[in-house]
């Protein structure tokens, strides 16, 4: 049977540091420090293994709570910790008290087994601070909020629909799933992010041994995305946003947009640019940035209209805003361009093909800085191997399907070729 008592560390007249002393087996026991003292052993009540509430300790009550609140934590992660048949020992539930205390922000038994649930949850909080064994670095802070809501749908499936586990993730739980999600009224790409995490997770887990269902790695069972028409501005509009009068958050972002539109950068990283991101080349200037999604470090030659907004504001960048507050306010400063002809886009929605129409400036987030610099450096005739180098496309399949280029475009730009002059 196991038992948690609580004690001071014996021999000290002053300050004494309050010891976890956890009883679990035959001559099997845990000393932990608790990181709690009392400042003085005689106010310490051994029967009740608490402080006494007097003047001369003024943190008795935090430090009772504390220590209830890490016993009722402790006896359950320990029948946790029973339950999934895990090989217990004083570094295992070190580890757990690290974590709890937040000694630790990752937990080390790696090679216990886990269920289908235990295991997807785990998976993307040890990967959100530990390397990933394929890209050498953690997820990123994005793609762990897209595995947390994930997860979250899985288990909603799970507590609503049936119980899932390894075995039951074959092509019947597949069409139930996407069944599941369509009713929500959830668009394909976003039906086809979760199975994407969930093939990941079940992926791992069958390198780890954990399962031997290999009906997640059928054809079938495949994610199916969907080319959503997104918008991108051309030279004209945005030089249209280049030249109104804007001032104070409206200038901030106008001018973060404007940067990510002539980089090529992701609002990660056009959002946290400073002066020295800015490097004197062999007579121009250009931005070099590590990229915050893949780690490549990135050079760019700074084009007029950005060494305008850099003397404007006397050598520094904007600075950052939270992405929510630039989409929204991209959308006024869109309006205000006059960028509000109608765009009518389809996709599929709750398994239905909906068309929507909505004003363009609407539809202007930080993501369209992005694909505006591809598609107008195509356009422009620059070679697509070396937009690609500042894209970070790895193929060119899937930098021609980011790029947004009606079939006009297209001939009028090839119709510049050499080949037909």
């Amino acid at each position: 049977m196991a038992t948690i008592s609580y004690k001071l560390r014996p021999g000290s007249n002053k300050a004494a540091p309050i010891y976890l002393i956890f009883s679990y087996g035959r001559k099997k026991e845990l000393r932990y420090s608790t990181g709690w003292k009392v400042k003085n052993p005689q106010n310490w009540d051994s029967r009740k293994q608490r402080l006494k509430v007097v003047v001369s300790e003024p943190l008795a009550s935090k430090i009772n709570q504390a220590l209830q609140k890490l016993e009722i934590h402790f006896e359950n992660k320990y029948n946790e910790l029973i339950a999934s048949r895990i090989e217990i020992n004083n570094q295992v539930l070190r580890n757990e008290l690290d974590l709890y205390l937040k000694k630790k922000k990752q937990k080390i038994t790696l090679t216990s087994y886990k269920t289908l649930l235990e295991c997807y949850e785990w998976y993307y909080e040890y990967y959100s601070v530990n390397p990933l064994p394929t890209t050498k670095r953690p997820l990123a802070i994005g793609t762990v909020k897209s595995y947390r809501t994930s997860f979250s749908v899985i288990k909603q499936f799970n507590d609503t629909v049936y119980a899932v586990n390894y075995d039951r993730i074959n092509l019947n739980f597949y069409t139930d799933f996407i069944d599941f999600l369509n009713e929500r009224g959830f668009s394909r790409n976003y039906i086809a992010n979760h199975i994407k995490m969930l093939k990941t997770i079940m992926n791992y887990a069958w390198e780890k041994k954990f399962h031997n269902s290999l009906d997640f790695k059928s054809k079938s069972f495949a994610k199916i995305n969907e080319e959503i028409d997104s918008i991108y501005l051309n030279e004209e509009e945005l030089e249209r946003i280049q030249n109104i009068k804007l001032e104070g958050r409206l200038d901030n972002v106008r001018d973060l947009f404007i940067i990510g539109a002539n980089t090529g950068l992701r609002v990660s990283d056009f959002n946290r640019l400073t002066a020295n991101n800015i490097k004197n080349g062999d007579g121009f200037k250009y931005l070099e940035i590590k990229s915050k999604k893949t780690g490549k470090l990135v050079a760019i030659p700074l084009k007029k209209v950005v060494l305008q907004i850099l003397k404007k504001r006397k050598g520094q960048l904007p600075y950052s805003m939270p992405e929510q507050n630039i989409n929204n306010l991209l959308k006024d400063i869109g309006n205000l361009a006059g960028i509000v002809e109608p765009i009518s886009i389809k996709k599929t929605k709750g398994g239905e093909l909906v068309s929507i129409t909505k004003p363009k400036n609407q539809m202007i987030t930080t993501h369209t800085a992005r694909r505006s610099f591809c598609t107008n450096a195509y356009l422009a005739g620059m070679a697509t191997f070396d937009i690609m180098a500042i894209s970070g496309h790895k193929t060119e399949k899937s930098f021609y399907k980011y790029i947004k280029v009606s079939n006009l475009e297209r001939l009028r730009k090839i119709a510049k070729h050499p080949f037909f002059n």
